[in-house]
């Protein structure tokens, strides 16, 4: 049986021709899905008689809540993650997906409803000096990365922010570095970039590129002949729309495209973006103030300045007793060295007599005294004084001749 078309002038005429239709071709074994109509109402009448939903039904939801400014990208990047799992099923077009993606889909789409009441104003430019900022964001997790394009300008003797437009991509199912991801994010942001700076031509720009990355800094701040094919392509392209000296280093609790590379929760997303930390890193009227607005503004009407206690740990209990041992250790190799070398010394007050022949000794050497081994003088060497510094040796071994400050005669008692 292929295709049926029909309609009616109402709602409910259509419903009930609908289901009389449903009820022959059912007793028969032929069962109607598809179903499209321009009413909400009929749809909602025949959605038990839907399909399962198919990688065709996926691929349409997901083009029409797609926005081309990437308004949503923080909520949106969970549709791309979950498209790249899907796809990974290799499931035929229209054959059912995977229970298990089903029920995540339907989840999305049910919460994805509580974003409607959220409105973003798009009249963006308000200067008339025609001199604006464009402050460059990107950021990357082990799931997608991101980049997003904020205008800041002045008006009315305020700071105005705005977000101009961002764009998330997933992360490549061969696993790849964070280092990397980082730089793929900043390639997306420098290709974003050129599309922004193409539409506003007419515009005077100071542009800043963001990023809490310092591997990706090194990498642009070298020549690209310096790294690898992957590295060198990537940083050669970037530098080139923006250049090393535009780009700029931003903790990531400060950068607001962290959350679009993560993802969160639309019901979740106006408290994502304010939640301990500042509400836009580019909000204050100095570029380079190390002050931010922060939620406690708000509630305090000042920022918090009090320093949160750390919390405990196993690792931070060990490592503070292995720096106490290290210091136990170099205080007592000073002390030894240095100070109880002062102490008066007795040895030098009492006359010893001189090394002589046949006597037994053992030879000091490096490791514990009972390793050194023991020797017979063969000869002493003395010196203009008549007293002995030096003597010939023998062990088991071989012959030595060693100073007597590192030969230990060893008492001989008669019989």
């Amino acid at each position: 049986m292929d295709d049926l078309l029909s309609g009616s002038d109402t709602p409910n005429n259509a419903i009930s021709i609908c289901k009389d239709i449903v009820h022959v071709l059912s007793t028969r074994g032929f069962h109607l899905r598809k179903w499209n109509s321009n009413s909400t109402e009929f749809l909602a009448q025949f959605s038990e008689y839907s399909s399962h939903d198919t990688r065709v039904e996926f691929s349409k939801d997901s083009n029409e809540s797609s926005k081309v400014l990437g308004l949503l990208s923080p909520c949106t990047v969970f549709m791309k993650i979950f498209y790249q799992k899907l796809w990974l099923t290799k499931t035929d077009w229209d054959y059912p997906i995977p229970q298990q993606l089903t029920d995540d889909w339907l989840k999305f789409q049910k919460i994805f409803n509580e974003i409607n009441y959220l409105t973003v104003p798009r009249w963006v430019i308000l200067t008339s000096d025609k001199t604006v900022e464009l402050h460059d964001f990107a950021d990357a997790s082990s799931l997608a990365y991101a980049a997003a394009i904020y205008c800041r300008q002045k008006h009315n003797g305020e700071i105005k922010v705005q977000q101009l437009v961002s764009k998330t991509k997933v992360a490549p199912v061969k696993q790849v570095s964070i280092p990397r991801l980082e730089l793929c994010g900043a390639h997306l942001l420098s290709k974003l970039f050129k599309s922004v700076f193409c539409t506003l031509k007419h515009y005077t720009f100071d542009v800043f590129a963001w990023m809490d990355s310092k591997i990706v800094f090194s990498w642009l701040s070298s020549h690209p002949r310096k790294w690898k094919t992957f590295v060198a392509n990537r940083t050669s392209e970037i530098i080139e729309v923006l250049p090393t000296k535009h780009w700029r280093h931003v903790p990531s609790k400060e950068n607001p495209a962290d959350i679009a590379s993560r993802g969160i929760d639309p019901k979740y997303l106006p408290e994502g973006l304010l939640n301990s930390r500042p509400l836009s890193y580019v909000n204050d009227s100095d570029i380079e103030c190390i002050s931010t607005l922060t939620p406690s503004h708000f509630l305090t009407g000042d920022v918090l300045l009090s320093v949160p206690e750390e919390l405990p740990s196993t690792s931070s209990h060990r490592n503070r007793w292995e720096l106490l041992q290290n210091i136990k250790r170099g205080f007592w190799k000073k002390w030894s060295s240095d100070f109880l070398s002062l102490q008066p010394r007795k040895k030098w007050q009492i006359a010893q007599p001189n090394l002589k022949e046949d006597d037994i000794v053992l030879i000091k050497e490096e490791g514990p005294p009972g390793t050194w081994p023991m020797a017979r003088v063969l000869q002493v060497h003395p010196g203009n004084n008549e007293l002995v510094r030096v003597a010939t040796v023998k062990t088991q071994d071989s012959i030595y001749k060693r100073p007597v400050h590192k030969l230990y005669k060893l008492p001989i008692y008669p019989n």
